[in-house]
């Protein structure tokens, strides 16, 4: 079991959260990697914003989500692929969905998952297809081979964006730990009536929760065969909605003795 994190140590009192992606303006920068400071000719595709002079891999908030899969708490997915804490993450598929609960506090919440939705697939492509056109980077020409540009995007894993049965849901991950083998749990925050959040310690978000967190692209390149761009989610996520527990069935059990039943009149 991973050790989580002690919320005494942890003094923040707000969630941070960052761009917005309505009021997000983006570009794709090919940014070469350096190994001790050093130039390693080795290039990745980032997004950057043009407010940003250090073009930096911007971070980003979706839209607030409805979760379809999520291992947000606990250990993750600790043991269901490895035992080992460094190569397990903490996990949700998220989709659209408002809950009747959710229409009049907000009303625009089809709209903001439709262009969530949107943003995601728009953006994380045409990362793929800036580093198409690279050829600086050996590793990347060697897994992209011969193939076109159409072939070489329908081969790669998106894995931040699936569709199953005609329906899109994105998928985010965080890392259970850090590169220092440190805990690194999200936190959860509640929205307040007044303003502001507050910090709640839910065991586990259910099916149908609304959510929104934040994180960043990653275009990855292990191979020919294993190559694409996924979600990295940032430590602070947001819980608009939580489904209220079903109450039990308590099932009614005669008393007495067993006797035959016929059903008659008189």
């Amino acid at each position: 079991m991973v050790q989580q994190e002690n919320s005494n140590n942890d003094m923040d009192t707000v969630p941070t959260l960052f761009n917005r992606i309505d009021n997000l303006k983006t570009d794709v920068l090919i940014k070469e990697k350096k190994r001790n400071g050093k130039k390693s000719r080795e290039y990745t595709p980032i997004l950057v914003s043009d407010d940003d002079p250090g073009q930096n891999n911007v971070q980003f908030s979706l839209g607030f989500m409805s979760v379809k899969y999520c291992k947000l708490t606990g250990d993750g997915n600790l043991g269901q692929f490895s035992t080992e804490p460094s190569r397990c993450k903490y996990t949700a598929s998220l989709e659209m969905g408002c809950p009747k609960a959710m229409v009049q506090a907000m009303p625009n919440l089809q709209k903001e998952q439709e262009d969530t939705l949107k943003f995601i697939d728009t953006w994380s492509k045409k990362l793929l297809e800036h580093i198409y056109h690279c050829e600086e980077d050996e590793d990347w020409v060697r897994t992209i081979g011969k193939r076109g540009l159409d072939e070489f995007l329908e081969k790669a894993n998106i894995s931040c964006l699936k569709v199953k049965d005609g329906m899109k849901y994105i998928n985010v991950a965080r890392s259970l730990v850090t590169f220092r083998n440190e805990p690194n749990a999200p936190r959860f925050w509640r929205p307040l009536k007044d303003g502001g959040c507050e910090r709640i310690h839910p065991k586990f978000i259910p099916f149908g929760s609304v959510i929104r967190v934040s994180g960043r692209f990653r275009a990855y390149n292990v191979n020919a065969n294993m190559y694409g761009v996924s979600f990295d989610m940032d430590r602070d996520v947001i819980v608009a909605y939580v489904p209220p527990k079903e109450k039990p069935v308590v099932e009614k059990k005669n008393t007495g003795p067993v006797l035959p039943f016929v059903d008659f009149t008189f």
